[in-house]
């Protein structure tokens, strides 16, 4: 649960913008809003929080001893807060208008509604964000050593590693992706490498589950595993990473 939670406030210090923050509390983002806003992620010996900051008030949500995902909302300014109240003007009259919630006891109940409608506008928001625990299980796995049947060692997958790319490359070319491919026909796409290199990396890349032998044949395919892994990694190092380093 710990492990779940986290990646919950890392996602929300990601995927948290502006005008959520505003839409949390029951406020609009115009262009004359002025408030100060700010995200703050902090993992402390309790758990792990993350904190949304506008002006005076701020919605957390944290793991509760490790194991209750809890969402709070705060405020040092109740009067941010408006609900339909009576209100008393200086010649004595009074009428009912949504106005801000006054500083007393008696305002409790109506500032705990607003409050409560704070933590459920936040909890509709994360709610809304896909579980990828299955995807990173698989991550994991590709990118960690792995052991064969006979108990031999296989390293994980370095998606920036020189030899490991050059082999993500060579699979992954278009003319095999109906007739497949072998140790033979990789060589020319692979020089300098010898046949017993291009076995060993098929072998690892079959005990990572990234490819798939056809039948007892020599003939290998992409898995489905590997080719959205692979995929997915040089689409980050092309289109994220080299143009950061680029603007850097």
């Amino acid at each position: 649960m710990r492990s779940c939670s986290t990646r919950n406030h890392c996602t929300a210090a990601v995927e948290v913008q502006c005008s959520d923050i505003y839409s949390f509390l029951g406020k609009r983002l115009t262009e004359s809003s002025a408030r100060e806003i700010s995200n703050r992620l902090q993992t402390l010996i309790e758990g792990t929080r993350i904190k949304h900051t506008l002006g005076a008030s701020s919605i957390k949500m944290y793991d509760k001893q490790n194991c209750v995902l809890r969402i709070q909302t705060t405020t040092s300014n109740v009067s941010i807060f408006k609900h339909h109240r009576e209100v008393k003007h200086r010649d004595g009259t009074r009428e009912k208008k949504y106005d801000p919630i006054r500083k007393s006891i008696y305002s409790l109940t109506a500032l705990g509604e607003q409050m409560q409608a704070c933590n459920k506008r936040h909890l509709s928001f994360i709610s809304q964000w896909r579980n990828h625990c299955k995807e990173r299980i698989d991550l994991r796995k590709v990118a960690c050593s792995t052991k064969d049947k006979k108990q031999r060692s296989h390293r994980g997958l370095n998606f920036f590693h020189k030899e490991d790319l050059k082999f993500m490359l060579a699979i992954m070319r278009g003319e095999y992706s109906l007739t497949g491919f072998s140790n033979r026909m990789l060589q020319k796409h692979l020089p300098g490498w010898s046949p017993q290199t291009v076995g060993r990396m098929l072998k690892r890349f079959i005990v990572l589950k990234l490819i798939k032998c056809a039948g007892k044949t020599y003939k290998y395919y992409l898995a489905s595993l590997g080719r959205k892994t692979m995929i997915a990694a040089l689409q980050v190092k092309e289109r994220v990473i080299l143009p950061a380093m680029l603007r850097a």
